[in-house]
């Protein structure tokens, strides 16, 4: 659960793409996993693992400027994932769990990076 104060979304970000970095951490199908595996809000103090849009959640205050700005980026960073592999979604469905479900913690961690501003990122392909 968030705890520190973050002044930049690149915070956020930096600090959510650690945890799903993680494979142990890393969840698909579900926000957060608690030990046992049960689905669990990613705010609970007893999440343990965690998709690549509740890590974000986990680390930041939800809607305060700082979490919606790093979540603006994160989506367009998702939307270009899945703009390479020819998938265009409705303009009201996000494409963080989209990128997340379909395709795997490696994308995930692309994801992250693009939206980070690693200029590498951008031009390497994940193997969809």
């Amino acid at each position: 659960m968030w705890t520190a104060d973050l002044d930049t979304p690149a915070e956020a970000l930096i600090m959510a793409r650690a945890i799903i970095a993680d494979p142990a951490r890393y969840v698909q199908n579900a926000m957060a996993r608690d030990a046992g595996g049960a689905r669990i809000s990613p705010r609970h103090s007893a999440a343990v693992c965690f998709c690549s849009m509740g890590a974000l959640l986990n680390v930041t205050p939800y809607h305060d400027g700082v979490h919606d700005a790093a979540m603006a980026r994160l989506e367009a960073a998702g939307r270009a994932i899945l703009a390479e592999a020819g998938i265009t979604l409705h303009h009201t469905q996000r494409s963080v769990p989209r990128v997340n479900d379909l395709f795997g913690r490696e994308a995930c961690l692309r994801m992250y990076d693009i939206a980070i501003g690693d200029p590498s990122s951008s031009t390497r392909t994940t193997r969809l």
